[in-house]
């Protein structure tokens, strides 16, 4: 998280406040999206119902996040489903809970309106998504290619938390200089994996 160009990307977020592209002072994307202040709110699709219910009067719309650097790439979230040891001991219960995530994943279309992006590829290609305000995000060129989820580790979110995220938070705030930001979240993930190695046995 120190390297060189980790500390461009941040370097590169505090100068679109410097240069008065965005904000100063922002801790909630939203807001100044919602006054006419910011143009653009770079948030999840989770974001879309909230607009829908308390930004009534501002003309808005979806987009795919824009290309920033030599290649695209937006960090991506899931919910996951998970298929536990116990539940597979009985073979109905496991063709059970089989049967049930299939019928999820083929009719997750409606999710879109929730701010959910639906996993399945066939989801994405009925109406229902097709024609909701999000499907824009999925037409994207080279969408799947361009998502990256978080390395599959026990509390990757609270890593993130602790680590990357408040380093954006510290640089775009103007409270930590690029490269003090980049080392610290650096430090504080390594601490926590190193934890977690203690916990786990790994």
């Amino acid at each position: 998280m120190d390297s060189e160009s980790s500390i461009e990307a941040l370097a590169w977020m505090r100068r679109q406040v410097e240069q008065g592209i965005s904000p100063a002072g922002v801790t909630d994307v939203r807001a100044p999206f919602k006054n006419g202040s910011e143009v653009l709110m770079p948030d999840l699709p989770a974001a879309i119902p909230d607009l829908q219910e308390t930004a009534g009067d501002l003309e808005w719309g979806v987009a795919a996040f824009p290309q920033i650097g030599d290649q695209p790439g937006t960090f991506a979230n899931s919910h996951n489903f998970v298929l536990t040891t116990q539940s597979q001991r009985d073979d109905h219960v496991a063709h059970a809970v089989m049967i049930f995530l299939g019928w999820i994943g083929g009719h997750s279309a409606g999710w879109s309106a929730g701010g959910n992006v639906p996993a399945s590829n066939a989801a994405r290609k009925q109406p229902e998504f097709i024609q909701s305000v999000q499907a824009p995000i999925a037409e994207a060129p080279a969408y799947e290619e361009s998502l990256f989820f978080l390395p599959a580790v026990p509390n990757s979110r609270e890593i993130a938390a602790n680590s990357y995220e408040r380093a954006v938070s510290q640089v775009v705030l103007g409270q930590e200089k690029p490269a003090d930001a980049a080392r610290m979240a650096n430090r504080n993930a390594q601490d926590q994996l190193d934890d977690l190695r203690k916990v786990y046995g790994i």
